[in-house]
């Protein structure tokens, strides 16, 4: 029996290791991206999002 993936949703800031976590979350069958929100990082949230 297959399980179903594990519905997530991404609270991320711009950078270079949240693009990595964010595209293994996208290939990952055991992952089923539902939504991404953004924070403020290294710069503001208006440019952030």
């Amino acid at each position: 029996m297959s399980k179903s993936p594990v519905r997530v949703l991404i609270d991320t800031d711009p950078g270079l290791d949240d693009a990595v976590a964010i595209l293994y979350a996208l290939a990952c069958q055991g992952f089923a991206v539902d939504s991404m929100t953004s924070v403020a990082g290294n710069i503001g949230i208006t440019t952030t999002t």
